[in-house]
């Protein structure tokens, strides 16, 4: 595509993305069920605009790099990526922004958004399959394949919680966090999953000191820590894990191998 064709999807899916993000942090906060820090109350101007320009940020650079712009420096000037593979990032990285928007007001990702990542990716790659020409038993193979994959990848994360529960205390990383985890790996290889686990670490860490050095200020302003009082030192991971997954999904399994220097 031509960089008007590409300016005008980046442009279409910043709109999207912009809605996705107001719409979740709404949703978020009408469902009444905040949890850690948030008390209640409801996301101020500054955070709606914040989620707004997030999701805006996060479709839109996709758009443009899935229907050709690439990323700049990376060797992907001209990806020109597939329709089922448009569709199923597209809806991933929507599905990653309203899933950061519900941890970071009710502290859990709701089952629903990871239902619908799960759905659209085994639909694209049925998609996929029929479009290259495969027979239905080899297309069910593939899907099957990549499924066992996921559920390697699910195993692997839920001993990693355990561990980390023994060690830091439980709660650090939660369940919704484990099938997140999980959920990226029908969309990315290999690659792209060990940059993604070594990003969200690396996020997951600095956001964490930030959010409970946030809560320990609140603690000690008020005196009485609320009906969550106990779970006041945790902190959501889903949005570092969410970015993580969405710069593995820009830079694609070719711009992953770069960046890790196995290219």
């Amino acid at each position: 595509m031509g960089l008007g064709a590409c300016a005008a999807w980046a442009l279409a899916g910043a709109a999207a993305g912009a809605l996705v993000g107001t719409w979740a942090l709404r949703a978020a906060w009408g469902a009444q069920r905040c949890g850690a820090d948030a008390g209640g109350r409801r996301p101020s101007r500054a955070a709606r605009v914040a989620m707004a320009l997030a999701g805006a940020f996060a479709l839109g650079a996709q758009a443009w790099a899935l229907v050709g712009g690439g990323v700049p420096g990376m060797g992907t000037a001209t990806r020109g990526a597939a329709v089922p593979e448009v569709v199923g990032t597209m809806v991933l990285c929507g599905c990653l922004v309203a899933l950061s928007a519900f941890d970071l007001v009710q502290m859990r990702i709701p089952n629903s958004v990871l239902a619908v990542a799960v759905a659209t990716r085994l639909v694209c790659l049925a998609w996929e399959d029929v479009a290259g020409g495969a027979g239905p038993a080899e297309a069910a193979l593939w899907i099957m394949a990549r499924m066992l994959c996921a559920a390697g990848v699910l195993v692997a994360a839920m001993l990693f919680s355990l561990a980390a529960a023994r060690a830091l205390g439980p709660g650090c990383v939660g369940g919704g966090d484990v099938k997140l985890v999980a959920v990226t790996a029908l969309y990315l290889g290999p690659a792209q999953m060990v940059l993604m686990l070594a990003l969200a670490s690396v996020l997951g860490l600095v956001f964490g000191l930030a959010w409970t050095h946030r809560a320990r200020r609140i603690r000690r302003t008020n005196a009485q820590a609320g009906p969550h009082g106990a779970r006041r030192d945790a902190f959501p991971w889903g949005p570092a894990l969410a970015a993580s997954c969405w710069v593995a999904l820009l830079l694609g399994e070719r711009g992953a191998r770069v960046l890790l220097g196995v290219a």
